[in-house]
This record gives C-alpha cells, structure tokens and sequence, in this order.
C-alpha cells in the first residue's frame, strides 16, 4: 500500500458541529485525505483564560459526531498531554509516528491562516505538515494576499481548499442553548442528545 493522506483537524470543540464536519468533507473530496484525526485541545493557544467545557464532554462528543463517518478517528492526545496545546507540539508528535506511512495535512479555518505567522514555532509545524486553510466563498479574494504575505515570511506550505458557506458557530450554539432555543440542525444528533442528556450550557 502506498502512502496516504492524513488530514489532522484540532480545535476546541466545544460543541463540535455541522460546519466542522462540512470542512472536513471538503477536505477530504478536495485533497484526497484517507483519514481524519479530530484532536479536541485542552488549552487552546490563543484562548488562554478562555473558559471551556470539561475535556471529558468535548472528547466524548466529537468521538460522537466523528462515528458519522468509517474514516473519521479521534484522538486525546493534546487532552492527555495537558498544558498549552500548541500545534507544533502535536505534528512533532504525529510526525514521529505516522511520517512512514502518512502525509500530514492540519485543517485550519481561514481565519487561522491570516494569524499564522504569530503561532508558536510555526516554521517548525510547516515542516511536519501541510497547512489546508478553508475558503469560504466570501474569504476567496484575499487568499492571494494572505498567501504572499505568509510567503514573505518563509512560511509557504500552504494549500487553499474552497469550502461551502455555513454560518455556524460553537458560540452561538451555547447562546441559543442558554435561551432554549433548538440547535438539532446544527450539530449532529447524537451531539445534541448528549448536550440534552449532560444539560450542558444552560448556564
């Protein structure tokens, strides 16, 4: 068997829901990914005193949504390791791992891409990884600024994947949660039991 494609998607998770999973279809039919791995963070980098849900609902309810799909894995590296979760710190560890069989593509909104060159030893993580940042339509005239602007910093691997417009976020997910609104069309379903079932962000 050949080598094969990894795909790498971090985040908070909190709640994981339909645009991750959007992103990640995306990624996989545009890129050609085998796998994914979701890697719920514990401190996220750039969100420190952020308060989050407890690792044990994050964990448990992307293991949920990524049961939707046979080549979805989860893993709770960063949860186990503890601390700051630094992206870096992750593909070093992958890298060592998975570098004979996979190549490793980290997921990242685009957004995140414009933030790049503030990440904690990111030519280091661009060396382990392909950064794959998604498009949504409306960000497609600045990808070429973006790019150039990253590039000016040595910072050059780098792939656009032009994903679909879903306005969904995990905040505004927990803000109508609050007021009882539904969310069932926004995160899987299995998610959203779990949230009904742990009363999770009603305060």
């Amino acid at each position: 068997m050949g080598r094969q494609r990894l795909g790498i998607f971090g985040g908070t998770f909190d709640p994981i829901h339909n645009g991750h999973l959007m992103i990640a279809r995306a990624m996989q039919e545009q890129l050609g990914l085998d796998r994914i791995l979701f890697i719920p963070d514990y401190i996220p980098p750039h969100k420190q005193g952020w308060h989050c849900s407890p690792s044990a609902d994050r964990l448990a309810m992307t293991i949920l949504a990524a049961a939707e799909d046979p080549r979805y894995t989860v893993s709770a590296m960063e949860l186990e390791r503890g601390g700051v979760s630094y992206t870096c710190d992750t593909l070093r560890q992958l890298h060592r791992r998975w570098h004979r069989f996979y190549d490793l593509y980290f997921i990242i909104g685009a957004d995140s891409a414009e933030q790049l060159p503030t990440w904690h030893n990111i030519r280091e993580a661009m060396h382990y990884a392909t950064f794959a940042a998604a498009a949504r339509p409306g960000f497609a005239p600045q990808k070429e600024k973006v790019s150039e602007d990253l590039a000016r910093q040595g910072l050059r691997n780098l792939v656009w994947v032009d994903t679909p417009e879903l306005d969904l976020s995990s905040t505004e997910i927990r803000g109508r949660i609050r007021k009882g609104e539904p969310v069932d069309t926004m995160v899987p379903k299995a998610v959203a039991e779990y949230i009904e079932q742990r009363d999770l962000y009603r305060q």
